[in-house]
C-alpha cells in the first residue's frame, strides 16, 4: 500500500478502461451519413419543387442549418455516451458500466465465463479498434460487451490470462 491510498494491485484490479476516443466519431457515423443523405434529398426536392413552379421550397441554407444542428446534436450525444462508458476486469469480475440517462452495470464472474468474441469490422480494424463480448453458458447473447476499445487483441489476451490464472488456482 502506498502513502496515497491503496494501489490498483492492492484492490485486485486487473485493469479499467474506456472506449477509444474515436468511439465519438465511429459510433454515430451511420446517423451522420443518414442526416447528410436526408439534407441532399431535401435540397434536390426543394429545387424540383421550384423548377415545377410550385413555390420556393426549402432554402439550401435552412437545410444546411437544420442538418448541421442534427449532426452536432448527435455528436454531442456520442461524447456523453463515451464519457459514461467504463469497462474493467477487477477482483475476478469482468464488468461494463454505461448509460447517459439510465446507468447500467453488467458484471460477469470469471469463473462463469464460457465464451469470448472479438469483433473487428473494417473501419474499426483499420483504426486498431474492436469490441469484445463475454458470455456464460446458456445465453443468447453477450452479458458484458466492451465497445470500440483500443488494442482489443491485447485486452482479450489479458482476460484469457486472468481466466487461466483462475483455473490454475482452482
Amino acid at each position: 500500500m502506498s502513502g496515497l491510498g491503496p494501489t490498483p494491485v492492492d484492490l485486485g484490479v486487473g485493469f479499467v478502461l474506456r472506449p477509444h476516443p474515436l468511439f465519438i466519431l465511429i459510433r454515430p457515423l451511420r446517423h451522420v451519413v443518414l442526416i447528410a443523405f436526408a439534407c441532399v434529398v431535401a435540397v434536390i426536392g426543394g429545387k424540383t419543387w421550384q423548377w415545377a413552379g410550385l413555390g420556393a421550397g426549402p432554402s439550401v441554407g435552412m437545410v444546411a442549418l437544420v442538418g448541421g444542428l442534427a449532426v452536432l446534436t448527435r455528436l454531442l450525444w456520442s461524447v456523453a455516451d463515451w464519457a459514461a462508458r467504463i469497462y474493467g476486469l477487477t477482483n475476478g469480475v469482468i464488468w461494463a458500466e454505461h448509460g447517459v440517462l439510465n446507468r447500467r452495470r453488467d458484471e460477469l464472474n470469471l469463473s462463469r465465463l464460457q465464451s469470448m468474441a472479438l469483433d473487428r469490422p473494417v473501419l474499426p480494424r483499420v483504426l486498431g479498434l474492436g469490441s469484445i463480448g463475454f458470455a456464460t453458458a446458456g445465453t443468447g447473447g453477450y452479458e458484458v460487451v466492451w465497445l470500440l476499445i483500443g488494442r482489443p487483441s491485447e485486452r482479450l489476451r489479458r482476460v484469457r490470462s486472468a481466466v487461466g490464472g483462475l483455473e490454475a488456482a482452482a
